[in-house]
């Protein structure tokens, strides 16, 4: 673990241990890096000795590595990196594992913490290709020709696709498996010719990982999100009905809250009317940095995910995440799920025993993995929220206490919306 997890993983204790961590939080939310910051401490360690604060140095270096790569065409943009800390894309990411000459174990470590994304997707042919090489120590220019050979007509738009878990389905660890056995690049291409169609979606394990969790936090009755509400919280659920996703999202969340008045009315504590999307409580959050708001879950990802529709990558491991994370740890209030022994309100059912904190990261892990995305890490904010609420003895209320939080933030910009959809 270098000096810059370490220090992630030191916030994250310290906030877990407060009972008021918002400064915390806002002092660590300045202190990720951002794509250029890990730029920069990428080609650092791949041989750059020059001046940091040079940009002209540092873009003709990475220019140097992409032109001795044989890499053409050349980003037009590699200065905007640091002038206007732009992000990249998945290919030119690619690109510059390539033009450095890494491997796999060095680009899933590029991708994690330089690009804060999942590697290779392998149910996408172009990444296919490059897993092939990358592996074998193909350069770009083998990719290239291998990608202008790919059967493009036979694909199906995985923007149309939609996943049915009872069909043929090609999970992309049975794709990684089969392009391992392969040493010609010819067998690879004869593989997408024979399989063609079936590369018309992706991320189907994560999907139906996704699918399996919501499936039992939203059982008529006995979904663990409708004990939670019936059990613990004390609230009434209509039992005639599977309760929609956003009802269930908003309480993953803890937004479903309310108080009582004096006059007796029940109100709730948390009110976004912008079409029951989150987006308002995330915007310019300063306790959320950019990355982290990115692709954040949100009700219409979730439905999409649970009808097998296609969404990005991110979106997908980010909602696993969150999904995961309310499963395990309300899953402890309810040790038997058939055993309602709960009878009254008890918070103290939100509470992790000793070791329930690596149980969790070890599981989610091993999930991630799984499905073909990287592990949590420390040194990308979203996943960090997850680390430090698992840390503290109850995270599932602390998870709920920083989106509480968050809301405060933004609270000014989120009533002067909801104005505006009243006089809509």
């Amino acid at each position: 673990m270098d000096n810059y997890t370490k220090s992630m993983g030191i916030k994250a204790l310290e906030a877990a241990n407060e009972d008021y961590p918002r400064e915390i939080i806002l002092d660590t939310a300045g202190m990720f890096r951002t794509f250029a910051a890990s730029l920069d401490e990428f080609i650092k360690e791949h041989g750059y000795n020059g001046d940091l604060g040079d940009i002209n140095q540092k873009s003709a270096y990475i220019r140097t590595a992409f032109e001795n790569a044989g890499i053409s065409p050349m980003p037009r943009s590699i200065k905007e990196w640091y002038t206007k800390d732009k992000g990249i894309s998945r290919r030119t990411g690619f690109q510059i594992c390539f033009a450095f000459g890494l491997d796999k174990e060095g680009t899933d470590d590029f991708f994690r913490r330089v690009m804060l994304m999942k590697s290779f997707d392998c149910h996408v042919m172009e990444e296919a290709v490059y897993y092939f090489c990358l592996c074998r120590g193909m350069n770009y220019l083998k990719a290239l020709e291998m990608l202008h050979s790919l059967p493009d007509k036979d694909i199906p738009n995985v923007m149309n696709s939609r996943m049915v878990f009872d069909g043929d389905i090609l999970f992309t660890s049975t794709i990684v498996r089969e392009i391992d056995k392969f040493q010609d690049p010819e067998e690879l291409l004869d593989y997408f010719m024979v399989n063609a169609e079936k590369f018309g979606y992706n991320h189907a394990g994560a999907t139906e990982e996704i699918q399996k969790l919501w499936k039992k936090l939203r059982g008529r009755g006995d979904g663990l999100a409708d004990l939670e509400r019936t059990k613990i919280q004390m609230l009434d659920v209509n039992m005639e009905s599977v309760r929609s996703t956003s009802e269930v999202f908003r309480q993953i969340l803890g937004l479903d809250e309310v108080e009582e008045k004096e006059d007796g009315r029940i109100e709730p504590l948390f009110v976004i009317k912008s079409d029951r999307s989150i987006k308002p409580l995330l915007e310019n959050n300063p306790l959320l940095p950019k990355v982290a708001e990115r692709q954040f879950p949100n009700r219409q990802t979730i439905e999409k995910i649970l009808k097998g529709e296609h969404v990005e990558p991110e979106s997908i491991r980010k909602t696993l995440i969150l999904t995961y994370f309310y499963y395990f740890w309300i899953r402890k209030a309810f040790p038997n799920q058939n055993d309602r022994f709960i009878t009254s309100k008890n918070m103290m059912v939100y509470q992790a025993s000793d070791g329930d904190d690596e149980r969790f990261i070890s599981d989610i892990n091993k999930m991630l993995l799984e499905v073909g995305y990287l592990e949590l890490y420390l040194g990308n904010p979203y996943d960090w929220i997850f680390l430090y609420c698992s840390k503290s003895q109850e995270p599932l209320t602390v998870f709920r206490e920083f989106i509480h939080e968050m809301y405060l933030e933004n609270e000014e910009y989120i009533h002067s919306l909801n104005g505006n959809q009243d006089k809509q």
